[in-house]
């Protein structure tokens, strides 16, 4: 009786709904067509003041279409800022990256840093033949959001800067207590 009910119940709705001839279907309504959406991010411009303006040492923005600056630390330390996703000089990442070639450098140490750390990606490179010792390159992907300015990478831009000195430790540029290469 419940199942004879069911579907007595399911052919009484569907002759009631209204329906659709293949005219109705057929025809899509005519749509204005879409503005361009504005592009999302940072203005590379506004992030190179922005950095210069904490005191950082900031190069001209290099790279065409993938356009980085370098920005030198302190003492040994250059670092760069990749910018990505861009349109019209406006980027929706970032990514901090520094690299580091001496005898100390293996894959084990790229290794240990990724599973003791967090935040930034280590690469091993190995001895090419334009380089005789292998290279750890660390890495540090930031997005942004549209609308709030360059002073959301102020907790990005701590993190990059603490950890890239231990990082350079880590892998034998630095010498434990000194801020100088070891090579």
């Amino acid at each position: 009786m419940t199942s004879a009910f069911s579907a007595l119940a399911l052919a009484a709705a569907l002759a009631a709904s209204p329906t659709t001839t293949l005219a109705q279907t057929a025809a899509p309504a005519a749509q204005a067509p879409a503005a361009t959406p504005a592009p999302t991010g940072l203005p590379i411009a506004a992030v190179v003041d922005w950095l210069k303006a904490q005191g950082l040492t900031v190069g001209e923005v290099q790279g065409g279409d993938q356009p980085y600056v370098q920005i030198r630390e302190s003492g040994d330390l250059a670092w760069t800022v990749t910018f990505n996703s861009c349109e019209k000089q406006i980027c929706g990442d970032l990514q901090f990256g520094a690299g580091f070639s001496n005898p100390q450098v293996t894959l084990d140490k790229a290794n240990t840093w990724n599973a003791e750390r967090r935040f930034t990606k280590a690469f091993y490179e190995p001895p090419s033949s334009g380089r005789a010792d292998g290279a750890a390159i660390l890495q540090q992907d930031v997005v942004v959001l549209n609308g709030i300015g360059p002073s959301q990478l102020t907790d990005s831009v701590a993190i990059w800067r603490s950890l890239l000195p231990a990082f350079a430790l880590h892998v034998g540029y630095f010498t434990p207590g000194a801020a100088t290469p070891a090579n």
